[in-house]
């Protein structure tokens, strides 16, 4: 059996393989091939933004691409999703300063054409630059520095970009968009509402006064859980779940004979979910299937009857 190959991407965006126009794809559309060598070259061409080439490889076996905006996911059956990523073209003409600040001896700048483009945000330290990042539109920006810790937040159409940096090796701690911010005395609270079916909320609070250590639980959007009521679905709910450290209500999609494992044994199992993939590409009356990124991508059967998980197998 061949592996067959599904080329996905965030925006509409054409293929080329080989020199040869193959389609056009995007989230919903995929463009698919069974490749019969194990190494090709595809260009993938989006609107207002670069079009890159790139080589892929190990085709026959585990189809692999060295760029960083390319990501590989495994399927059951030899399926793969290889989902464009693409880096956005910013015109760097006429661009000027759109937000700074002296901070002891750290200057920080936020340099783009206008705040509803893409910008560059940069730290000077004695006059050396340090720090470099692209960040998205914004309406309004607040630097300010908690001990070694750079807290960034930045507001556009009701969301907030949340950014700590670490000053001693300008490595990001915290990057992440969320729906409220409250900055008090000694804490900063984040609140981000997850997209999932459960309607689960992450509180974060971070304690400035402590190298910004912080503490983190769940919450629900409206008081209580959402139920889900679709076999193919209740998989997705227990990952997230299990993602947000909301381990009770996990397990309360278990059956009874599964339901007795230790909170620790259940995510260890998982390990620290980054990102869930329900497989599009197989169907199996009770059977549902998904890949996880942790670590690495794993594969997973469940079995469920019921709205309750019978069974969890991973699939090597």
């Amino acid at each position: 059996m061949k592996n067959i190959i599904h080329f996905r991407a965030d925006y509409d965006t054409i293929i080329h393989i080989d020199g040869q126009m193959a389609g056009i794809c995007n989230k919903e559309n995929c463009v698919d091939i069974i490749p019969q060598k194990d190494k090709m070259y595809v260009t993938f061409s989006t609107p207002n933004m670069l079009s890159q080439a790139m080589c892929f490889y190990d085709l026959c076996n585990t189809p692999c691409c060295d760029n960083e905006y390319i990501e590989c996911i495994p399927y059951m059956n030899r399926h793969y999703d290889c989902y464009y990523h693409p880096i956005r073209y910013r015109d760097r003409c006429m661009e000027k300063i759109l937000y700074s600040i002296i901070i002891g001896k750290l200057f920080i700048s936020i340099i783009g054409k206008d705040k509803n483009c893409v910008s560059t945000l940069s730290i000077f330290d004695n006059n050396h630059p340090k720090f470099s990042y692209d960040i998205a539109p914004y309406d309004d920006i607040e630097c300010s520095l908690f001990g070694k810790t750079l807290v960034c937040i930045s507001k556009k159409d009701n969301k907030y970009h949340f950014m700590c940096i670490d000053t001693n090796d300008y490595t990001i701690k915290q990057n992440y968009i969320c729906d409220h911010i409250n900055v008090q005395k000694n804490i900063i609270r984040t609140l981000q509402y997850l997209d999932d079916l459960v309607g689960q909320g992450i509180v974060c609070n971070y304690d400035t006064t402590s190298n910004m250590e912080c503490e983190s639980y769940p919450i629900y959007r409206n008081k209580k859980a959402y139920d889900v009521t679709d076999n193919q679905l209740v998989p997705y709910a227990l990952l997230m779940c299990i993602k947000a450290d909301n381990i009770k209500h996990a397990k309360s999609l278990l059956a009874p004979q599964i339901a007795n494992a230790s909170d620790d044994k259940l995510k260890e199992y998982f390990g620290k979910i980054q990102s869930i993939f329900p497989d599009p590409y197989t169907q199996n009356k009770n059977h549902f299937y998904y890949t996880i990124k942790n670590e690495k991508y794993q594969k997973y059967d469940f079995t469920v009857e019921n709205n309750k998980i019978l069974d969890i197998n991973e699939i090597v």
